[in-house]
């Protein structure tokens, strides 16, 4: 081969390399990167967060096996997706770190599909970086929230796909499946559209372009009651029935209040002792009468302290937006459960320059609506539409619920593509062009390098229920022989034992019960004697620091207990004790009584 073949070759392979990396196409590739890149090391700093995960998994996993165990209350889609994870890995960290990796690549690639539909391929993936580079947006701290984004966003891509009345009608549906299935307050938006496309199939038959009613309620009413069927099928046939299920909701709404109340009224008295989300019945009957109060309820109960509520919400929002732009707010109160900075000036100025492009990028929209009109909105109406509508949903919810930013994410989302649709309006009027290419290549690709994970410099939270389960998962055959108690350095007790077989017969004493213990002065074995506890689960720096359990730990034998098994899981080190099948003196007396 002569020297001229080989510079012709790697010639036409530069040029093709340099094709391919400066080819929109290639901005897919980069977002990829750039996903993986912020959520290395996920596995090495994300535990498995109390509460709602816990209570997902288990009721997920438990659906899996049997599908009359679902809850359809409570956002049965995230719970089975989740569970299926659990059920296909067998272990609960594996399908906790798995689940959310891939609700997160799903999510920031659907939304950056949709934003290059409607924006500048360069625009699109800015905002995208934007968006995926806040920890609240791309890593909230329950995965069901960003789930319900990913599937509120699946109609928006619906609607930029449809062409036909049959397709709307699909895309409708899809966000009936959003408001049943995973956060019920959707309805707001499925509403919203329904009555646009209403007006939308009458304008067109006023203009003879119209269809049939026959063909109206083929087209949209069909898919829309095959769905709600779907739902009254599944609630039917689980364990609670139909009207169980619909109990059900009315008392999660008021239950998700009455907790949310809570929150703000700990905002408003920081100093009130407690724990926030367990004390809400106390503070809901001090103000309304009753431990567990709806929306409707609150308002009628006491209007002062409801709209005492609501002034906080609305005072939160703007540091909720500022959390959700540049994961900093301005203010001392946070309105998120996630822990962020505060930085006064910088967040506040963020937000001033923020309300300016909004102003100013929306005039210019104003004044070149026949070019945003031919390019974005008329080709894309419902896609816009039901962006609003999710949008419009969020309102309320921030108001009347809490300013929560991972409550509405798809209303952030809104004002993130508002903020690319401002920078395209301002883009146009500069007097020079932007790279709409190889720029915006080179740029992504500096950027995957530059920005950091966001798990890299997390602080290890709190990690207990995921490790519990697979200390539970040795003692499952015993379980189902005989009733125990097990002692777990584990918070959410209740969502433990939710994990439990019924025929696993086993009760959970947690840390209130734990740190009492621990810190008596009568001795931990002899207390957990005292209690009749079978099994003592040891894991978490409030327990191991003990010198309770450091003299239980060096003689456990003294009280009759024995070391079952110890292991890790995650960064998590545990062990585990059980009481001597066969000892003298107070384990004897203890196994016999």
């Amino acid at each position: 081969m002569s020297f001229s073949s080989i510079s012709a070759f790697l010639k036409k392979t530069g040029q093709s390399f340099i094709g391919m990396i400066v080819s929109p196409r290639f901005h897919w590739v980069i977002v990829s990167l750039f996903l993986l890149k912020s959520n290395w090391n996920i596995w090495e700093n994300y535990e498995w967060a109390m509460g709602d995960a816990a209570s997902h998994y288990a009721s997920g996993f438990k659906a899996i096996l049997d599908f009359a165990r679902i809850r359809v209350s409570w956002s049965p889609l995230n719970s089975l997706y989740f569970g299926a994870f659990g059920v296909i890995t067998g272990d609960p960290f594996l399908a906790t770190i798995l689940h959310r990796i891939v609700i997160v690549l799903a999510t920031t690639l659907l939304f950056f599909g949709i934003l290059r539909k409607l924006l500048p391929g360069v625009v699109a993936m800015a905002m995208t970086f934007w968006w995926a580079s806040i920890p609240t947006n791309i890593a909230p701290l329950y995965t069901v929230h960003l789930f319900a984004h990913f599937a509120n966003l699946v109609p928006v891509f619906g609607f930029l796909l449809s062409k036909t009345e049959r397709g709307r009608g699909i895309s409708l549906a899809l966000v009936a499946v959003s408001a049943l299935f995973l956060r019920n307050e959707g309805v707001a938006c499925y509403l919203f559209l329904s009555v646009c496309l209403t007006f939308f199939e009458l304008w067109r038959r006023k203009s003879g372009k119209g269809i049939t009613l026959g063909r109206f309620a083929g087209s949209y009413l069909a898919p829309s009651v095959f769905v709600f069927s779907i739902w009254a099928l599944l609630a039917a046939q689980s364990n609670t029935g139909f009207m169980g299920s619909v109990e059900a909701i009315r008392h999660k709404s008021a239950f998700n209040f009455s907790q949310n109340y809570s929150f703000t009224y700990f905002l408003q008295h920081p100093e009130t002792e407690g724990n926030v989300w367990y004390v809400y019945d106390e503070i809901c009957e001090r103000d309304f009468g009753k431990g567990c109060v709806s929306v409707g309820e609150a308002m009628r109960e006491n209007p002062e302290a409801f709209m005492n509520h609501v002034k906080t919400n609305v005072q939160g929002i703007p540091a909720s937006v500022e959390i959700s732009f540049f994961n900093a707010r301005h203010t001392e109160r946070n309105p998120d459960v996630v822990t962020t900075e505060v930085h006064r000036f910088g967040a506040l100025s963020g937000l001033v320059l923020l309300c300016l492009l909004w102003l100013i990028g929306g005039w210019l929209v104003y004044q070149d609506r026949a070019y945003f009109l031919e390019r974005t909105f008329r080709p894309h109406i419902f896609a816009w539409l039901c962006f609003l509508g999710f949008f419009l949903q969020a309102i309320p919810v921030a108001t009347i619920i809490l300013a929560r930013t991972s409550f509405y994410l798809t209303g952030i989302a809104f004002l993130y593509l508002l903020t690319g649709l401002c920078l395209w309006a301002c883009w146009r009027r500069l007097p020079w062009s932007l790279p709409e290419k190889g720029g915006a290549s080179i740029a992504g690709l500096v950027l995957v390098l530059m920005i950091p994970s966001l798990w890299a410099n997390r602080t290890q939270p709190y990690d207990a229920p995921r490790a519990v389960l697979s200390a539970v998962d040795l003692l499952r055959d015993e379980m189902k022989s005989e009733r125990m108690t097990l002692a777990a350095s584990v918070y959410q007790t209740r969502e433990v034992q939710k994990f439990l077989d019924p025929e696993e017969r086993i009760s959970v004493k947690g840390m209130e019960f734990l740190l009492p213990a621990l810190s008596s002065e009568i001795p931990f074995g002899e207390r957990l004697n005292q209690e009749g506890v079978d099994y003592f689960f040891a894991c978490g720096e409030e327990v191991v620091s003990s010198p309770g359990y450091a003299e239980f730990s060096e003689m456990p034998a003294k009280w009759g207990w024995t070391l079952d098994s110890s292991g890790t899981c995650g960064l998590v080190q545990w062990t585990l004790y059980r009481v001597v099948d066969e000892a003298s003196g107070i384990g004897a007396q203890r196994l016999n009584r």
